[in-house]
């Protein structure tokens, strides 16, 4: 249902556009695409063009051969890195020819053109300047054509002919080979490769054919300068066929010919390209560097799949898109944006901003004396207004007759019925003015609203009444008018629309008949009821990425145009029910409008017009669907190495297997499409991608570090409304590298198993050392222990030694003390003796052995020095280090250090010494002088701790 509905609406919309061609005729072409050598990066000639199955448009350049798929503009160079002449397409071989040089072009398993030449095949030809002009198959034969011979190639053996007459061309009909000859007659070519003469050069005019077209039972032969005839291969006559384009055939040197389905295509050498009505001669088109085409000289012709008509240029490349849904009328003037545009008395007038023209005879004129910027020209009841920077104006005969009072720059004009009375409402950047009709039914100026000035930009009246006014910055205002429309009754500013508070750009529409809302996030209508604003819930629904909408545009009841600022929209409606028929981009429209200024004008039988930059473009309803007759291909695969840092392709076919090391992937496809429209391609990778993705514009794929396994990469190509167009699936396998094959594993399994006993041993190993590193401790902790308790022992030892040795030092001090004591006793009792045997005159003889034996008594060895040595073997060298630092000590003052070290009391020094107790404490007194001991310093300390 929805299909026959689409069809019925385009059905319609074709009826009227034939309805309108017979009413108001201009001659619109379809869209010229032009690529210049800067675009293709090859040489400035092309010679011939073909297309292979895929869709690959091959291109016979100077430089070699080029091809196109869309997107990516490719050259490949003959062995000779010589110009390509010519070009044909059979099965998967490309032929090319050159200069004395032929062959074709394969593609191998990599999807690479690799080159083949045939000139070996013929050793014993000798080339003489020879260039391969023309390439045709016939009854499966190669044909190669040059200017003094020709070559047939039956897929193995090449034979080579000179014919008499040298061939001018060579061309193929479905039975017969004919033969125009250099300067000579028009021949037929046998199975035999003898030549007949079927027509001579007086019948032409002395020209010369440059193709045939098969034509029902006959042929058209297409001449340089004398134009087209008729030859029937029954009667064998030759006649004139007549078209509309003689006189200009006539004057442009065809070149080339190709026949489409209804028609011939004429190329010509100074004039661009014809467009022929094969039935009667009428002329379709004619498009030459005025209109279209970049340069006049045209040296090839090839219709694709696509039915566009692809032209090789002697400056360029470029093809006309007769499938695109639009076709231009080049206005050829000074006018640059199309501001409005409208239809009045079989005339075409259009608002610019240098003033107002119109299309008359198929030639753009301007309304003399007027050149103000225009914003609207409306025809309402067979009236022409304008609105312009300065007012409103009538036009009449071509003559602009202004409106006075009524504001300075008018901005809009609608009628609407308001308390009953059918009037319109005009909109400027200060007035709201109401116009009425006079007894004649002529529209004229009546009043200015009262109390109303403000910067209109459009306005809209509902059934009820009321005004909608858009003001450019502030909001929309809701205004009723009093009975007699001189006064606002009521007033009402909506400066945002739903719950954002956020001031948005609103946007007054008129959709099926009421004002509708937009402030670019959602649809809205006015209820009456609850006088408030609601969302337009179907639209929204429907409709959700055009709520952006800057103008709808009606065809119909059921069918409208919505602007966005990017795309032109077909929208349809049935039973509440929106859908979006058709779509199109700014971007691929030749001089399209400025983005916020585009519209659309729909004439009265349902013809859309876009107004453009410098043109104006009619939509083809027949055209809504773009035909693709090629379907998504994988062009090449390429993986990156990562030891060696370079790309290589892989081979292109059924169980692709690629090596686990090369698992970095880089897939390119290809998807010819000439038709302008934007299309997008979608990929997933099965059991990898968990949604579908975007792939670049240029169809590539790109896949990291993929892990071994089997997989299936999906491909789709998806237009502008996210339609499927076609599908591709790509199975391939990633190799399991060797380290992860099951032999690996087995390995694996295996150093693990040795690994695992190796650990083991290791850790009993490590548990034997543990081990022994804790007895070890253990064993130093207990001979550390008994070393302690021998060092301890040792110590007490050697104290009690020491204390020994103090104590037996005491013994020692105090016995060779009394020792001293003694012998200086018997020294004194000597003495006193002596003086008493004088005093008593006692003869020495008498006291001799008294005083023997005191002597005898008395010690022969040094007390004092032997006790001072040993004292310091056992006290390290006590006295001498005292000696050495205490110079000034007498022998008095140590002995007493001595007794004092031994820590004898003052009382026991004395009874040692002989001495009294204050004589010894006098003696340590200046002892402690001497060693320079303070009050506060212990002498007996100094001298115990001295060493």
């Amino acid at each position: 249902m929805k299909r026959y509905l689409s069809a019925l609406l385009f059905f319609l919309l074709l009826v009227n556009s034939v309805v309108f061609a017979q009413e108001n005729y201009l001659p619109f072409i379809s869209p010229v695409h032009n690529f210049s050598q800067k675009k293709y990066n090859a040489g400035t000639q092309n010679w011939g063009i073909s297309q292979d199955k895929y869709g690959i448009v091959y291109i016979a350049n100077n430089q070699g051969l080029l091809t196109f798929d869309g997107n990516l503009w490719e050259l490949h160079l003959l062995p000779n890195k010589r110009i390509v002449r010519s070009v044909f397409i059979d099965d998967n071989r490309i032929y090319v020819g050159s200069f004395e040089e032929f062959g074709y072009f394969e593609r191998s398993k990599k999807n690479e053109l690799i080159y083949k030449s045939l000139k070996n095949k013929i050793p014993n030809y000798k080339f003489q300047n020879d260039e391969i002009w023309r390439i045709f198959k016939h009854q499966n034969n190669i044909y190669f054509q040059t200017f003094s011979s020709y070559f047939v190639f039956d897929g193995q053996n090449v034979k080579n002919f000179n014919p008499n007459p040298a061939p001018f061309g060579l061309y193929s009909s479905e039975k017969n080979i004919y033969m125009q000859g250099i300067d000579d007659d028009f021949y037929q070519l046998t199975n035999k490769n003898e030549l007949i003469p079927i027509i001579g050069r007086t019948s032409i005019n002395n020209d010369l054919i440059i193709n045939i077209v098969p034509h029902k039972e006959n042929l058209i032969l297409v001449t340089i300068q004398s134009g087209l005839f008729i030859y029937n291969l029954e009667s064998k006559t030759i006649e004139p066929f007549k078209t509309d384009f003689d006189s200009k055939l006539k004057k442009s040197s065809l070149n080339r010919a190709l026949k489409t389905d209804n028609s011939l295509i004429l190329g010509s050498l100074n004039d661009g390209v014809f467009a022929i009505d094969i039935k009667n001669g009428k002329g379709l088109w004619h498009i030459n560097k005025s209109n279209g085409l970049q340069n006049n000289t045209i040296l090839g012709l090839f219709e694709d799949k696509q039915k566009n008509i692809w032209i090789a240029l002697d400056n360029g490349i470029s093809y006309i898109d007769t499938q695109s849904k639009l076709s231009y009328f080049n206005l050829k003037s000074d006018i640059d944006l199309v501001e409005d545009m409208t239809s009045f008395q079989g005339n075409f007038y259009m608002a610019s901003n240098k003033g107002i023209y119109f299309i008359k005879d198929n030639e753009v004129k301007k309304i003399p004396n007027f050149d103000e910027q225009v914003w609207f020209v409306k025809n309402i009841d067979n009236q022409l207004f304008i609105g312009h920077n300065k007012g409103s104006a009538n036009i009449t005969n071509n003559t602009i007759q202004p409106i006075e009072n009524v504001g300075v720059g008018g901005t809009d004009l609608k009628k609407g019925i308001i308390h009953g009375k059918e009037v319109l409402i005009g909109s400027s950047y200060t007035f709201l003015s109401v116009y009425k009709k006079n007894p004649e039914g002529k529209w004229l100026f009546s009043h200015n609203i009262e109390d109303f000035s403000d910067l209109i930009q459009s306005i809209e009246i509902d059934y009820a009444g009321n005004i909608w006014a858009n003001h450019t910055y502030k909001g929309i205002y809701k205004i009723e008018l009093n009975e007699d429309l001189t006064k606002i009754k009521s007033k009402k500013l909506y400066k945002n629309l739903g719950n954002d508070k956020n001031l948005q750009t609103l946007k007054l529409l008129k959709f099926r008949g009421k004002p509708i809302f937009t402030d670019t996030q959602q649809f809205y209508q006015y209820n009456e009821e609850s006088q408030e604003m609601i969302a337009y819930n179907s639209l929204n629904e429907n409709l959700p990425n055009l709520t952006k909408t800057q103008k709808i545009i009606p065809i119909n009841d059921n069918l409208f145009w919505f602007i966005t600022n990017k795309d032109y929209f077909l929208v349809s409606y049935k039973s509440t029910h929106y859908k979006i028929e058709d779509k199109i981009s700014f971007k691929n429209i030749i001089n399209p409008s400025n983005e916020e200024r585009a519209t659309i004008f729909v004439n009265k039988q349902g013809e859309s017009f876009f107004c453009l930059n410098e043109s104006i473009a009619k939509y083809s309803p027949k055209n809504t669907k773009v035909n693709y007759p090629y379907k998504l291909s994988l062009k090449s695969l390429s993986n990156y190495n990562r030891k060696s840092d370079d790309f290589s392709l892989e081979n292109i076919g059924e169980n692709l297997s690629i090596d686990y090391q090369r698992n970095n992937l880089i897939f390119d496809f290809q998807f010819p499409n000439f038709s302008k429209e934007t299309l997008k391609l979608m990929y997933r990778l099965e059991n990898y991608d968990k949604r579908w993705n975007l792939a670049t514009p240029n169809f590539t794929v790109d896949y990291q570090n993929l892990p071994q396994g089997e997989y299936v990469l999906n491909a789709k190509i998806i237009n502008e409304l996210g339609n499927d167009i076609s599908h591709l699936k790509v199975p391939f396998k990633i190799t399991t590298p060797w380290y992860k094959s099951v032999l690996a594993f087995i390995i694996y399994f295996c150093i693990g198993i040795g690994l695992l006993v190796y650990i083991i041993f290791l850790y009993f190993k490590f548990k034997l050392r543990k081990r022994e590193r804790l007895f070890t401790r253990e064993k130093a902790k207990k001979e550390q222990i008994l070393k302690q308790q021998e060092q301890e022992i040792t110590q007490l030892r050697n104290e009690k030694l020491e204390a020994e040795l103090i104590h037996k030092s005491k013994i020692i001090a105090g016995t060779t003390m009394m020792n001293i004591k003694h012998d200086n006793f018997l020294e004194n009792l000597i003495v006193d003796l002596n003086e008493f045997m004088k005093k008593h005159k006692i003869s020495p003889s008498q006291s001799r052995p008294i005083m023997q034996h005191i002597r005898e008594n008395i010690s022969t060895e040094g007390n004092w020095q032997i006790f001072q040595e040993n004292f310091d073997m056992i006290h390290k060298n006590f006295f001498k280090n005292l000696k050495k630092k205490y110079p000034n000590l007498t022998s008095s003052d140590l002995k007493l250090c001595v007794l004092i070290r031994l820590n004898y009391s003052t009382k026991e020094i004395a009874a040692i010494q002989g001495i009294s107790i204050r004589g010894i404490e006098t003696a340590r007194y200046r002892l402690r002088k001497k060693l320079n001991l303070s009050e506060e310093d212990s002498l007996t300390n100094f001298l115990i701790t001295f060493e």
